[in-house]
């Protein structure tokens, strides 16, 4: 993928130290989540195993001591990302020695090609690059889009996951949605950021929900997304850039500008001046392409409308972005549009005057360069 190795290089290493044992470097994990503060670590004892050891390519072995839950689905798409680049970029052999937990939200792991990893086989190492590029079998869907072939692959890609969804037992409407908005934010990727996108979706086998004790009769399944792009732009940088250092004629900018001269007064420690320009990218009729500057032609995308009607189907969902190292989350109840025609993304809904609800936004501990989406919908099965 373009760009993959920025993830080394926007991560600034810190002292680490690094086994060495006979066979190659391990790292050796003991915790039981595997979360941001996880691909953390990694990042870290992989920019000290270029460091220390320059250009040699010793085999490298990532070790889970104890059984893991893994966090969200973007967590391991980040790492499968992580191992790729060892591989195909630097020419390390990489075994991944884990035993990830079952759970709806993640549960896409067990087709993940890291399984390949987990191995000495030398046949499955030589699988992974392919996987790791394009797979479809049974519930799991992956691409990577090449940036010079997006525009022949956009239409590609909504037949294929369309095609993919029709054996998953949701309605028609939830996976034409699906697909129309995993569409969506492929194409913008592809506009903002000039580069490659990584497409996976899994659909989980049927899950019972636990209600005071009792097993319930309906049967739920999960309907997990990961789409990134690797990118030195970010999701706002464009549109910032736009708007604050360009006459935009149209109205929707001139009174996002006026937006803005407002919101300088309320960053601080927990809001800051990206999460605006974030949350302004999301809303509608708004493009931050820098050469789209027509009146006439306003941009947006829809995918966050795509997003909320998603969620008011699904039992429970877990839906953000993430650019740089701010988080954006998508809470369906402050995803209502305000008197002015704006996403509000708050309790009074009013996107003019007040600042994001608690939870809306947030922090990383990994600097992501480019722009990544992880949306889970847990849905109960239909006939």
């Amino acid at each position: 993928m373009k760009n993959i190795t920025k993830l080394f290089s926007a991560n600034p290493r810190k002292d680490t130290n690094i086994l060495l044992f006979r066979n190659g470097v391990h790292f050796i994990y003991y915790e039981q989540t595997f979360d941001g503060n996880t691909i953390k670590d990694i990042i870290n004892f992989v920019n000290g195993v270029k460091k220390k050891f320059k250009n040699a390519k010793m085999p490298i072995y990532f070790e889970f001591k104890n059984p893991i839950e893994i966090k969200d689905k973007l967590a391991y798409i980040i790492f499968e990302c992580i191992c790729y680049t060892l591989m195909e970029q630097y020419g390390h052999i990489v075994y991944v020695f884990w035993e990830p937990k079952e759970k709806i939200l993640t549960d896409g792991i067990f087709s993940s090609p890291l399984l390949l990893l987990n191995s000495n086989r030398r046949e499955a190492h030589q699988k992974f690059p392919k996987k790791f590029q394009f797979d479809t079998f049974k519930r799991h869907y992956r691409r990577v889009i090449k940036k010079s072939n997006e525009e022949n692959y956009l239409g590609i890609v909504l037949s294929e996951i369309a095609t993919f969804l029709k054996s998953a037992p949701i309605s028609e409407d939830a996976r034409k949605q699906v697909a129309e908005v995993v569409s969506e934010l492929v194409g913008n990727a592809g506009e903002h950021a000039d580069s490659d996108c990584l497409i996976d979706i899994d659909v989980t086998n049927p899950h019972e929900k636990l209600v005071d004790g009792e097993f319930q009769n309906d049967k739920y399944i999960g309907i997990n997304i990961a789409i990134l792009n690797f990118s030195e732009k970010l999701l706002n940088g464009d549109l910032k850039q736009k708007i604050t250092q360009n006459h935009i004629p149209a109205e929707k900018y001139q009174n996002l500008y006026n937006v803005y001269r407002k919101h300088k007064l309320l960053f601080e420690d927990d809001y800051l001046e990206d999460d605006f320009w974030n949350i302004s990218c999301l809303q509608d009729k708004i493009s931050g392409r820098l050469s789209f500057l027509d009146a006439n032609q306003p941009g947006g995308t829809g995918s966050t409308v795509l997003i909320k009607s998603l969620q008011e189907k699904a039992d429970k969902d877990n839906c953000y972005l993430l650019s740089g190292n701010r988080v954006i989350f998508f809470l369906e109840n402050f995803l209502t549009y305000d008197k002015n025609g704006w996403l509000s993304f708050n309790e009074e809904n009013d996107f003019v005057h007040y600042k994001p609800a608690e939870g809306v936004v947030s922090n990383c501990p990994v600097y992501f360069p480019g722009t990544a989406f992880n949306l889970n919908f847990v849905m109960k099965m239909e006939e």
